[in-house]
């Protein structure tokens, strides 16, 4: 081999180095972006308003009020409930389309939803009747599926599942 092509070869083996130590960049970075996004969402949950919201729907649950007389009469308490609820249902949407790690879901929230569920079940028939969206929060739905919590309202959204 002459001079020239030893040069060429150490300039595509140094290229194809680089190339591959990019990839592996690329991908971290991609990692710690999801990363990132779940641990926005967990501190949302976490807030006391998201806690306070969650702790309405139970005491709202307890004293027997259905979720038409909350509407009526308690418009702030239930959008606080809402937006507890909401938080859950950006979690699972973040889960359901791997924007964020399933395991972190499972290993941090899996028990909040399963233990809850009955409640927000109950919760999310009712919004589906009162405002016409038959689908809404299927991807809460969905991970109450994942979670074995004993769901009886079904996804219907039709959505590709991810695997």
């Amino acid at each position: 081999m002459n001079e020239g092509s030893w040069a060429e070869w150490a300039t595509a083996a140094v290229a194809a180095v680089a190339l591959i130590l990019s990839l592996l960049a690329f991908l971290a970075s991609l990692r710690v972006a999801r990363d990132a996004r779940f641990f926005e969402i967990h501190n949302k949950l976490l807030s006391p308003e998201a806690q306070a919201g969650r702790r309405l729907m139970h005491q709202y649950q307890d004293r027997g009020k259905t979720w038409d007389w909350v509407f009526d009469h308690r418009r702030d308490d239930y959008d606080r409930i809402t937006y507890a609820l909401g938080l859950y249902q950006t979690l699972a949407q973040l889960a359901r389309y791997r924007s964020i790690s399933r395991r972190s879901v499972r290993r941090m929230w899996f028990g909040q939803i399963q233990r809850s569920w009955l409640r927000i079940e109950g919760y999310i028939a009712w919004r589906r009747r009162r405002f016409g969206f038959p689908g809404a929060w299927d991807d809460l739905v969905w991970l109450a599926q994942k979670t074995d919590a004993t769901v009886t309202i079904p996804v219907r959204g039709n959505y590709p599942e991810v695997p």
